[in-house]
């Protein structure tokens, strides 16, 4: 999608007819190929040509099916591999575990926290010695 007022939410079509690929305009501003204008009308591409849809501007490549720059395609990791791997989990009950683990462990470590901040800032009482212990004088009677 290219955002923008001067291009038409169908602004032109790209076909391939028997090998050839072509561009037809749809849109009420024109659009142009190789800097000629087309209104309302089709034209064909060949490589390297310069599209402007407003104010983009898009350059056509053309290559062929067996080009010696193309990407290698790597056949170890096939998507069947990698969309099995990542269904496993995109699985509700594997969501609903690891979030019971997790919720489990912030709670945990939560509990550690306060504990050890409460008893480290945890009032002591004054230490006095006990009235038995003292040396008090003993009276008799």
């Amino acid at each position: 999608m290219l955002n923008s007022k001067k291009v038409s939410r169908f602004h032109a079509l790209i076909t391939c007819d028997h090998q050839q690929l072509s561009i037809a305009d749809r849109s009420a501003n024109g659009t142009f190929v190789q800097k000629r204008q087309l209104h309302q009308a089709s034209i064909p591409l060949n490589n390297q040509d310069n599209i402007r849809l407003g104010p983009y501007k898009i350059t056509i490549t053309l290559m062929s099916d067996c080009d010696a720059k193309d990407t290698e395609i790597n056949t170890s990791l096939t998507t069947s591999s990698l969309s099995s791997a990542s269904a496993f989990w995109q699985q509700p009950w594997v969501t609903v575990t690891m979030g019971t683990i997790l919720v489990l462990l912030m709670g945990s470590g939560a509990w550690v926290l306060a504990s050890n901040l409460l008893e480290k800032y945890r009032p002591q009482a004054p230490q006095t010695p006990s009235p038995t212990s003292q040396n008090l004088p003993v009276r008799k009677i």
